[in-house]
C-alpha cells in the first residue's frame, strides 16, 4: 500500500511529498530521535514484483551509503516497510539544476563551479567502482547556501564485472541523458556512460536544450545510438569553438573516443573557457592530485572560475540573460544576529592571531588560504591582513564570483554568506585599485546592486568620504534599496556617509512609509545631504506618489528630467518614475 503523509514509516514521520519520478517517490520526513528533517526516497511498487529486487537494493544501498564526499548527498539509513524499500538521505533545502535552467542559463564562468563540483563527485564514485548511470540536471541539487550536490546514487551498480553483471538488469536512465551503450544494455557498462550523460548536462547548459528530444522515449534512444550529434554552434551560433570541441568529445558515440576520465573532461572545459577572448581561468587541484596531508574534504573541494577580464564576451552576453535577480515575492528577508558591538575587538584579535601564526606565509607561493564559506554572521575586515605584500587578483575574483552565485542562483539570497565572500575578496585585493575596480565593474554590469553596495562600502571602509563625488557610487546604494534582503546591510553601515538616502528609501520600500516620510523631512534640513545627494528628490517624489500626492511628485520630477547638472542615472530614473506620477 502507498505511504501516506502524516504517518510513520519506521521511526520517520512523513511530512510532505516532495516529488515523484520514474523510480521513486521522495518525501520530506522528520526523525524525532535526532530532531532533524530527512529526505526519504521510496521505491515504486512495480520494482517489488521482482523477487531479486529487495536483495539487490539492500546490496547497492550498503555500497552507496559508504559514499562520503562533500558534493554527494549522504545516505543515513535504508530499510523496507510493507515490502517497499526506501532510502533515507540528508535533506537539502534548495532547488535542482533542472529548476534553475528553466529560469535562466548560466554564463560559461558560472557553469564551471557546477561542472567542477559534479565532476568531483563523479570522480570520487568512479574511484570506488560506482557508476551513477543517471546523471542529469534534476539529480543536481543547489542548496540555499549555493553548494552543489549530486544525488540519486541509489540505483548505481558496482562497476566491477566480477561482482555483478548488467546484462539482466532493467535499463535504468533518463532517455534524454542516456548513453548509447546504456541504451543498448551493454554488458560492459562503465564510468564512460557517466561521462556521456555529464556531457549532455553541459550541452544543455551551453545550448539551452538537450541534443535529442522526440515524441517518444524510443525515438530519443534511437537518436542517441544512431543520429550524429547536433552541433552546438548550429543550435547556438554564439557557442565558441573551444567549448564545442569539449562537447563533441564527451558525447562521442564510441566510449573509447570520449575523455579517459571525468577529471580530464573538467580540465578540458576549463581550458576551453581560457581560450575565450579576454578570459583566463586558474587551474584548480582535482581529486587525482590529492596528497596524504589533505583531508578528504580538502582534496575534493573544487574552486570557482577566475576571470582576468570581467567584461563578458559579447557573444556570451548576447546569448545568456543578464540579471536574474529574484523578484520581491520570490525572495524573503534574512536576518542575522547582531554581534557588531564586538566586531572591533574580534577583528583585532583575529588579525593578531593570524599574523602571529603566519598562516598565509606557510602556504605555497605565499598565497592566502581560500575562504571557508558558511552562513554565520560575516566578519567585516576594514583593512587587509598585513601579511599580504600584494593583491591576489585570482583569489579575489573567486570570492566575488561565488558571492554573485549566492545572490543570483539561490532560491533565497543569503546576505551573510555574500558579505563573508565579498570581505574575503577585498582582503585578497589588498587595496589594489585595479583589482577592486574590476570587482566593482563586475557587479555593476550584472546590475547586482546589493552585492555591488557591499563591495563598494567594504572596499572603501576608510575613505567613504571620497565616494560622495562619485555618481556611480550613489546609483549603487540607491538601487540596492530595492532589494528586500538589504535590511542588514543598511543597519550594519548606518553611520556611513553614503547611505542615509538609500536607507530611507529602503524604509519607504519595505518598512514603514510614514517613518520614511519623517526621515526625509529630517534629511531635507541637512545642507550637506541636500548638496551631495541629488537622488534625495527622487525619494521625495516616490514618497509623494506613495501617499497619493502625484501632482507634487510631478513638480519634483519634471525639472529633474531636463536638468543637465544632474548625473545621467538620476535624470533617467526621474524619466522612468514620471509616468507613475500622472493621473
Amino acid at each position: 500500500m502507498p505511504f501516506v503523509v502524516n504517518e510513520y514509516v519506521g521511526t520517520y514521520l512523513l511530512i510532505e511529498q516532495q516529488g515523484q519520478g520514474g523510480m521513486a517517490t521522495v518525501f520530506r520526513a522528520y526523525h524525532a530521535a535526532l530532531d532533524r528533517y530527512v529526505a526519504m526516497k521510496v521505491m515504486h511498487t512495480a520494482f517489488t514484483e521482482d523477487p531479486n529486487f529487495l536483495e539487490r537494493f539492500q546490496r547497492e544501498a550498503l555500497v552507496v551509503a559508504k559514499l562520503d564526499h562533500p558534493h554527494i548527498v549522504p545516505i543515513f539509513d535504508y530499510s523496507s516497510e510493507d515490502g517497499r524499500p526506501y532510502l533515507v538521505m540528508k535533506y537539502i533545502e534548495g532547488v535542482t539544476l533542472k529548476e534553475k535552467l528553466k529560469k535562466f542559463r548560466p554564463t560559461y564562468r558560472e557553469m564551471l563551479p557546477i561542472i567542477e563540483d559534479v565532476g568531483s563527485a563523479l570522480t570520487y564514485a568512479h574511484e570506488l567502482g560506482i557508476v551513477h548511470r543517471d546523471v542529469k540536471p534534476s539529480n543536481v541539487l543547489i542548496s540555499r547556501e549555493g553548494k552543489i550536490y549530486l544525488t540519486d546514487f541509489g540505483l548505481a551498480r558496482m562497476a566491477q564485472v566480477s561482482t555483478t553483471t548488467l546484462t539482466s538488469d532493467q535499463m535504468i536512465g533518463t532517455p534524454q541523458y542516456i548513453s548509447p551503450e546504456q541504451a543498448t544494455s551493454s554488458p560492459n557498462l562503465d564510468y564512460r556512460t557517466d561521462i556521456y550523460s555529464f556531457g549532455v548536462l553541459i550541452y544543455e547548459m551551453v545550448v539551452g536544450q538537450v541534443p535529442y528530444n522526440a515524441d517518444t522515449p524510443f525515438a530519443i534512444i534511437h537518436d542517441h545510438i544512431y543520429t550524429p550529434l547536433p552541433l552546438p554552434s548550429i543550435l547556438n551560433p554564439s557557442c565558441p569553438e573551444s567549448i564545442e570541441k569539449v562537447l563533441l568529445k564527451a558525447l562521442a558515440k564510441d566510449p573509447a573516443e570520449r575523455y579517459k576520465d571525468v577529471n580530464t573532461m573538467v580540465r578540458a572545459f576549463r581550458a576551453a573557457i581560457r581560450q575565450l577572448d579576454g578570459t583566463q581561468v586558474a587551474e584548480t587541484p582535482l581529486p587525482e592530485e590529492k596528497t596524504k596531508t589533505q583531508s578528504d574534504d580538502q582534496a575534493y573541494q573544487t574552486g570557482l572560475p577566475v576571470i582576468e577580464n570581467i567584461n563578458t564576451p559579447k557573444k556570451e552576453a548576447r546569448y545568456f540573460p543578464g540579471s536574474t535577480k529574484k523578484s520581491n515575492t520570490q525572495r524573503r528577508k534574512f536576518s542575522i544576529p547582531r554581534k557588531w558591538l564586538y566586531i572591533g575587538g574580534g577583528v583585532l584579535a583575529g588579525i593578531l592571531i593570524l599574523t602571529a601564526g603566519g598562516i598565509f606565509l606557510t602556504r605555497p607561493n605565499n598565497k592566502p588560504a581560500p575562504p571557508v564559506v558558511n552562513t554565520s554572521a560575516p566578519v567585516i575586515v576594514p583593512t587587509p591582513f598585513p601579511t599580504l605584500s600584494q593583491g591576489d587578483p585570482k583569489a579575489a575574483e573567486v570570492d566575488w564570483i561565488k558571492a554573485m552565485l549566492y545572490w543570483q542562483h539561490t532560491e533565497h539570497s543569503n546576505p551573510a554568506a555574500i558579505q563573508t565572500l565579498i570581505t574575503s575578496a577585498v582582503v585578497n585585493a589588498n587595496q589594489e585599485k585595479a583589482i577592486l575596480d574590476r570587482g566593482q565593474q563586475y557587479y555593476y554590469a550584472k546590475k547586482a546592486w546589493l552585492p555591488a553596495a557591499m563591495f563598494l562600502i567594504t572596499s572603501h571602509a576608510s575613505d567613504s568620504k571620497n565616494l560622495l563625488a562619485d555618481p556611480r557610487a550613489h546609483e549603487i546604494i540607491f538601487k540596492a534599496s530595492d532589494d528586500p534582503n538589504a535590511k542588514d546591510f543598511f543597519n550594519q553601515y548606518s553611520g556611513n556617509l553614503l547611505l542615509p538616502v538609500g536607507s530611507v528609501r529602503y524604509d519607504l520600500n519595505f518598512v514603514d512609509p510614514a517613518r520614511a516620510g519623517a526621515e526625509l523631512e529630517q534629511l531635507s534640513q541637512d545642507a550637506n545631504i541636500v548638496n551631495n545627494f541629488p537622488e534625495l528628490n527622487l525619494v521625495k517624489a516616490e514618497y509623494l506618489i506613495n501617499i497619493g500626492s502625484k501632482s507634487d511628485a510631478r513638480k519634483i520630477l519634471e525639472p529633474m528630467t531636463a536638468d543637465p547638472n544632474l548625473p545621467d542615472w538620476v535624470r533617467t530614473f526621474a524619466e522612468q518614475t514620471l509616468p507613475s506620477a500622472k493621473y
